[in-house]
């Protein structure tokens, strides 16, 4: 198992080419002190996005076990479809690289992102068959607001006996103490 030499060659060119385009060209064309800043705004930015894609689309009430009824952690593509979400369609699918539709890409990671739209509502289907929570939002405001309602009740939330947060009600009550 692993990788060829050939396919080793490959992917070791690729990243030469990745960091001569990203760090090596941009440098020698203007220099490190334009190019860092530069860089570091690119990063961040691109980190931040990719976060939040994932945040938005595991953390729903509805996406937590305790609301899954009999579901058994046993069906991996249950579990998958309960514990995921996806929002918004092929416009979205095309600016995230198909981050969107998380339940389609936990099912079919090795199937490109353009085929997601025409898989969700298959997916979708079959789920509502076989009774599975199949969570989806038409857009990104929509997932937002409902990551903003869990997150606030998260925070209010009653510690458990291991959590090393302050005591009664997790970091959103001990500030609203401490204000």
């Amino acid at each position: 198992h692993g990788l060829t030499y050939r396919e080793q060659a490959v992917f070791l060119l690729g990243k030469a080419v990745h960091l001569a385009l990203n760090a090596a060209l941009p440098i020698y064309l203007h220099g490190a002190r334009a190019w860092l800043p530069a860089f570091a705004a690119y990063t961040l930015t691109g980190s931040l996005l990719l976060s939040w894609f994932f945040m938005v689309s595991h953390n729903l009430v509805p996406l937590k076990p305790e609301n899954f009824g009999g579901l058994s952690k046993r069906d991996w593509a249950a579990w998958q479809i309960a514990t995921s979400a996806t929002w918004g369609g092929s416009w979205a699918s095309f600016f995230t690289g198909g981050l969107n539709m998380q339940i389609e890409h936990h099912l079919f990671p090795a199937i490109s992102f353009m085929h997601y739209p025409a898989i969700a509502k298959i997916v979708e289907e079959e789920a509502n068959k076989r009774g599975y929570p199949y969570v989806h939002h038409k857009t990104l405001p929509s997932i937002l607001g409902e990551f903003i309602r869990f997150m606030k009740t998260a925070g209010e939330a009653p510690d458990s006996v291991q959590s090393s947060f302050p005591p009664a009600g997790g970091l959103g009550s001990a500030a609203r103490q401490s204000a």
